[in-house]
């Protein structure tokens, strides 16, 4: 007999998540271009009343800003509203294996100020890891002179939670991190809204509305990837979902830092390329590449290119 009782359905949303979304639709596109309320309602289906009551406070807030009435048109004329340019700005902050990535931006996605610094992170521990990652992303900051409404820090490895209590449960190639709270190490960044998360997901995240479905792969000293189906990120049981560096191509091949053999990040991670090319950095790589001769030292993996071909 087939069961023919109801299934449980999701709980209906609460008025604040209403709330959440339909200024979620409303930022959104903003984020695209400057807009009246009135074509905000338009464009949302939200009716003017409401677009009001969730856009006002922000503008008395000093997060929107209202601009010249538009009176091309006919009718009363439209007041445009825009992000603030003196409004609040959110910090990001790419812990890797070989460096850190600090960016502001303000709450329109444009980038105000961004700092790409080169350091082995291999044998520090999370204080010297976070602490520094977190002052030096403090330190832009400051240079705006703006509120900072939030902090999100991406990770070389998967991450249980996404808050100030989030765990990064392993790090391969940065094994002294394994177990740490990176936001007990971050102090710098003051008790602002964190966000902890694998930096391949965070990617993935951040390529919403690309796709409905697709698979975002981050490639670099390590490799990892996000899976996003049905326009969401999917985590997986244990957060280790899109993680394909390390699954086995080779099951008694070169050693992984993750203490497996054959991964795929020991063959296509960034260090394996160079070794493997005989090239000191990846420009020297690049350079060979677009010019279709062997690096100085060392060999290419398979045979060099045919002369003339790039």
């Amino acid at each position: 007999m087939h069961d023919r009782s109801p299934r449980p359905q999701a709980p209906p949303a609460r008025p604040p998540a209403v709330r959440r979304h339909n200024l979620g639709l409303l930022l959104g596109a903003l984020r695209a271009a400057p807009s009246s309320r009135a074509s905000l309602a338009s464009a949302t289906g939200l009716t003017r009343g409401t677009v009001a009551g969730l856009l006002d406070p922000l503008v008395a807030a000093g997060v929107l800003a209202e601009g010249e009435p538009d009176r091309s048109g006919v009718g009363r004329p439209g007041t445009p509203l825009a992000f603030a340019g003196t409004g609040p700005v959110v910090l990001a902050v790419s812990v890797e294996v070989d460096g850190v990535d600090a960016l502001v931006t303000g709450l329109d996605g444009q980038v105000v100020h961004r700092s790409r610094r080169r350091r082995d992170h291999r044998g520090l521990d999370p204080d010297a890891v976070f602490g520094r990652a977190a002052r030096t992303a403090a330190n832009l900051a400051a240079r705006t002179g703006r509120t900072v409404a939030g902090a999100g820090i991406a990770v070389p490895g998967p991450v249980r939670g996404s808050d100030h209590a989030a765990v990064l449960l392993r790090a391969p190639n940065l094994p002294r991190l394994d177990g740490c709270r990176p936001a007990e190490h971050a102090g710098a960044l003051g008790e602002v809204p964190l966000l902890v998360g694998n930096e391949a997901s965070l990617g993935a995240l951040a390529h919403l509305g690309q796709a409905d479905d697709f698979v975002y792969v981050s490639a670099d000293v390590g490799i990892g990837g996000g899976i996003v189906v049905d326009g969401r990120v999917l985590p997986g049981a244990r957060g280790v979902a899109g993680e394909i560096g390390h699954v086995v191509i080779e099951r008694d091949g070169r050693r992984c830092g993750c203490g497996g053999t054959g991964c795929v990040e020991v063959y296509a991670g960034l260090p394996a390329l160079l070794g493997d090319a005989g090239a000191a950095d990846v420009a020297a790589l690049r350079t060979a590449a677009r010019a279709g001769t062997r690096p100085r030292r060392g060999r290419w993996p398979g045979p060099a290119p045919r002369s003339g071909r790039r």
